[in-house]
């Protein structure tokens, strides 16, 4: 059976090495099933694999795939994960941004109408005074 390690970085890593190895011990058994040997005599072999081999070959291989498969899964729901808490936390930095920003622009408006109506009230206060002088010095 194939280990995973912890690691998500090195499942996929592992599983290659693993499965590589595997392949490896698998065609040495099988090299019935070319015409030549692997060695560098390439010896000529004129047996067949067995049945009970290649059922065990593919059960193997199907063995191999399915938990490589399945460390691929749980790669991507991890990944899936992070993303969406990734995703989360942004959203929650941005809007509490936004809500900052907008704070201080009401905070400016604010404090440029409170300028407006004093600035009313000085120049009202000066048409009320010029027109009172302008009162006495008509009577």
């Amino acid at each position: 059976s194939t280990t995973i390690c912890t690691t998500s970085k090195h499942i996929h890593s592992w599983i290659s090495i693993n499965m590589f190895i595997q392949n490896g011990l698998c065609l040495r058994s099988l090299k019935c099933l070319t015409s030549r040997s692997y060695s560098s005599t390439s010896q000529v072999l004129s047996s067949k694999p067995t049945k009970d081999l290649r059922l065990q070959v593919a059960s193997n291989y199907n063995t191999r795939r399915a938990t490589y498969k399945k460390a691929v899964g749980q790669l991507r729901k991890q990944y899936a994960d992070e993303v969406s808490k990734q995703r989360l936390t942004d959203e929650k930095a941005q809007a509490e941004k936004k809500a900052e920003e907008t704070r201080k622009r009401l905070e400016r408006q604010r404090s440029k109408n409170l300028r407006s109506v004093q600035n009313a009230m000085r120049h009202e206060e000066v048409r009320k005074k010029r027109a009172d002088e302008f009162e006495e010095e008509v009577a």
